[in-house]
């Protein structure tokens, strides 16, 4: 069993994951556990599942388990000239050349 409480007294099964509408305003998560029978995940900011577990986390919790996922990247934050010299790079890339063949 696995039931997701929302804010505005919804209910979902949370056994598939959650996507869309279902992912927002959860509160209280209700899914077996192993040790103690059932168990009431809640008091986080988000909630993430892993090994077929839901579990309450803070952001950092949130960003720990995003850089664990290989399909989940982070950007940061560039003055225009680092901008610039990227997308410089990243446009030779695209078409081939290198920095010398760029500086002709």
């Amino acid at each position: 069993m696995k039931t997701i409480a929302y804010y505005q007294g919804r209910k979902a099964d949370a056994s598939d994951g959650l996507t869309g509408e279902n992912a927002r305003g959860v509160q209280a998560i209700i899914q077996d556990h192993p040790q103690v029978g059932v168990e009431i995940v809640t008091g986080g900011d988000y909630f993430i599942r892993r090994d077929g577990h839901w579990f309450a986390v803070d952001i950092n919790g949130l960003f720990d388990y995003l850089l664990d996922n290989p399909n989940v990247a982070f950007g940061r934050m560039l003055t225009g000239e680092e901008y610039s010299a990227v997308m410089t790079e990243v446009n030779d890339d695209k078409h081939g050349r290198t920095a010398m063949e760029r500086k002709k």
